[in-house]
Parts: C-alpha cells; sequence; structure tokens
C-alpha cells in the first residue's frame, strides 16, 4: 500500500476547469491532491489505491479556509466574561478602529 486514496463521487466538483466531473474521483497522496478526473480512469491507473466515497456521493476537494481573525489574537483571554454579543460590543467594537493591518 502506498499510502493514497482514491475519493469517488457522482459529482466531483472542483474550483478549475472542468468545474465539474460526473461520475469522478479525487486522488490524495501524502496529503495532497495529485489527480482530478474520471473513477475509471484514475482507478485503472492507480488500482491499488482503496476507494472511499461511492457513485452518489459529492466531492468538493480543496476547500482552504482562508478566513481568519488574526488581530483577534491580541484580546486573547480578555473580556471572557462576555457571550459573543457583549464580546463584540464591550471589547471588538471600541479597540477595532484602533487596530491596523500591520497590528494583526
Amino acid at each position: 500500500m502506498n499510502g493514497a486514496v482514491l475519493i469517488r463521487g457522482r459529482h466531483v466538483l472542483t474550483s478549475a476547469a472542468p468545474e465539474s466531473v460526473t461520475d469522478g474521483a479525487v486522488r490524495l497522496s501524502a496529503g495532497r491532491i495529485t489527480h482530478v478526473g474520471a473513477y475509471r480512469e484514475l482507478a485503472a491507473r492507480f488500482p491499488d489505491d482503496p476507494v472511499h466515497g461511492g457513485p452518489n456521493d459529492i466531492v468538493t476537494p480543496g476547500f482552504v479556509n482562508a478566513h481568519g481573525h488574526f488581530s483577534e489574537a491580541l484580546l486573547a483571554g480578555m473580556a471572557e466574561q462576555y457571550e459573543l454579543d457583549g464580546w463584540i460590543r464591550e471589547l471588538i467594537a471600541p479597540v477595532a478602529p484602533h487596530l491596523r493591518r500591520e497590528d494583526a
């Protein structure tokens, strides 16, 4: 076993061309996407890879969480007595206008 895996789905939705692959698969190896294509082609090319998912699944490879609150790291541990709404109102709202991009 080489540590790679195929993730199969009826629809593989990508963020590149083609935008979707019907009856497709995504091959992962060493934590990275190495191939996206038709399931039959990838299964024939990599017959030793275990297959997860199935012919009725939807696969959405490559999502990356690019939403961060880095400037709030400066405020960690402050105003812990508040619920979210109070924390935003009492701490974040007064401080946010004074934070610069460099602070984050």
